[in-house]
């Protein structure tokens, strides 16, 4: 497949069609590998939860903690005992 570079300010990007966004589950964010004979694009995959651990040390290192009264009534054996990530 060819197709053309676009001047993007001091760059320049190319557009994908909608079947290779479709085709590759294409969402907003790529990467982008240098290879020895080109660039290898392929999406990106967060499984769910899967940066949960560092956002909320972050969020807990600025200072931000959960309100425990909304939170209250919520934790249960099988949460406390058997819950793993």
């Amino acid at each position: 497949m060819k197709t053309r570079l676009k001047k993007i300010g001091n760059s320049k990007g190319i557009t994908l069609s909608k079947t290779l966004l479709d085709q590759y589950q294409f969402e907003d964010e790529v990467e982008i590998v240098a290879q020895k004979n080109g660039l290898l694009i392929m999406p990106v995959k967060v499984k769910p939860r899967e940066q949960w651990d560092e956002l909320f040390k972050k969020a807990i290192k600025e200072g931000h903690a959960p309100d425990k009264a909304l939170l209250e009534g919520f934790a249960n054996d099988f949460d406390k005992k058997e819950w793993t990530w």
